[in-house]
């Protein structure tokens, strides 16, 4: 549905939105590294972002993203690990270690999807809210994104869910994440 939108700014993604969050992120790189020790399963999985911080295995790691210019940028950095065209309800969620959703991926996701999510042993989704929007988002992202996310349904469905210290919503099930991160 936005795979064009993020085919037009895959080549400046990157250098457009991380310098406001590299605090945040690096806290959430060490809080997910024990974690991603057995499969792991990186929503959304842009230009790579999690496997230029966590040493992955290429045999235990998949990335999905439907943004064909994003998984090139991945795959330029990392050529190694597998990342595909696609979407989650092409997955069995369920089935891996580490199921993560960083920097606003888990907005895109069916509370269908967030539930199958939610059976991964370690599931760690980001939402994006007003204030972590980057500006590098059109309109119709913006739009998605204000009307997507259904609180009380993240509320009902996971073991922790609140704001992180630069305004994302993350739900857990992963012990710990509030002291971490919040």
């Amino acid at each position: 549905m936005f795979a064009d939108d993020y085919n037009k700014i895959s080549h400046e993604y990157e250098t457009s939105w991380f310098n406001g969050e590299a605090t945040t992120s690096q806290e959430i790189i060490k809080f997910l590294s024990p974690y991603a020790k057995g499969t792991v399963l990186d929503i959304g999985s842009g230009t790579g972002f999690l496997l230029d911080y966590i040493d992955i295995h290429s045999d235990h790691y998949l990335g999905i993203d439907p943004s064909e210019g994003m998984t090139k940028m991945l795959k330029l950095k990392h050529p190694n690990h597998k990342v595909l065209i696609s979407t989650v309800k092409e997955q069995q969620i369920e089935t891996f270690d580490l199921v993560v959703a960083l920097h606003g991926s888990a907005d895109y996701l069916t509370k269908e999807e967030i539930l199958s999510a939610a059976k991964s042993p370690n599931c760690f989704l980001m939402f994006c809210r007003p204030t972590t929007i980057a500006i590098c988002h059109s309109e119709k992202i913006r739009e998605h994104i204000y009307n997507n996310v259904d609180w009380r349904f993240l509320l009902s469905t996971f073991l922790h869910v609140f704001t992180s210290k630069d305004g994302y919503v993350i739900a857990t099930n992963i012990e710990g994440a509030i002291k971490c991160l919040s």
